[in-house]
């Protein structure tokens, strides 16, 4: 699952941008919250597309229009354009994520939005863990879904821009996670102070609002 706060970095980072009836589609829609969050500051027209038969049953149960697809593999299941596109905790799963940023382009209104969050797996507690050699991963060689890249803060950000304008960034941190037991007293609000200040060491993901206008230089 999403985090809740990154659900509302999301929206209120998206929102200034949008108009009531906008489109947005999100893919790897999960459990689809984030309708509701863009909901509550603009009423927005949402459609959802996963792969994964779980998350699409969470998603219909929260009444929004979802479609199961591959878009790694397969077609673009549309054919009309959207003023946003959501694309949260997932090209680090893709085989080739620019190839899938490149597929969506067509499908953006002029002026369109392309809103990505990747996570920053060298941040200062999971370097931690692995000086002591806990590793990053407690499923380590179990699972399927698992990462398949793991940029820096600064590859990230420059990666987007390969593609699209970015036009907003936001960090998020707490003090969750496997360290959680050891850091609960501090508030996250002290996590997030400290990720502005550097993103690369105490940022647990990145979020990037990008335009689909030229691409932009590094």
């Amino acid at each position: 699952m999403k985090p809740e706060i990154n659900r509302l970095i999301y929206s209120e980072l998206a929102s200034p941008h949008l108009k009531s009836g906008s489109r947005v589609l999100e893919i790897g829609c999960c459990d689809a919250k984030n309708f509701y969050y863009l909901r509550e500051l603009k009423p927005v027209s949402y459609f959802g597309v996963d792969l994964d038969d779980a998350n699409l049953k969470l998603a219909s149960a929260n009444n929004v229009r979802v479609i199961k697809a591959d878009l790694e593999k397969g077609y673009f299941p549309f054919k009309s354009r959207f003023d946003l596109i959501i694309i949260t905790e997932v090209l680090e799963h893709l085989k080739s994520p620019g190839n899938l940023l490149d597929k969506i382009r067509p499908f953006l209104n002029a002026g369109g939005l392309v809103l990505v969050s990747l996570p920053n797996e060298y941040n200062l507690f999971s370097r931690l863990r692995a000086l002591f050699g806990m590793g990053i991963d407690d499923n380590a060689l179990k699972s399927m879904d698992k990462h398949l890249h793991f940029p820096t803060v600064t590859q990230s950000i420059g990666f987007m821009k390969e593609h699209f304008w970015v036009i907003g960034i936001k960090y998020w941190s707490s003090s969750g996670g496997r360290l959680s037991f050891f850091l609960r007293f501090i508030p996250d609000s002290f996590f997030t102070f400290l990720a502005g200040l550097m993103p690369g060491l105490f940022s647990r993901g990145v979020i990037i609002l990008c335009k689909a206008e030229d691409k932009q230089s590094k």
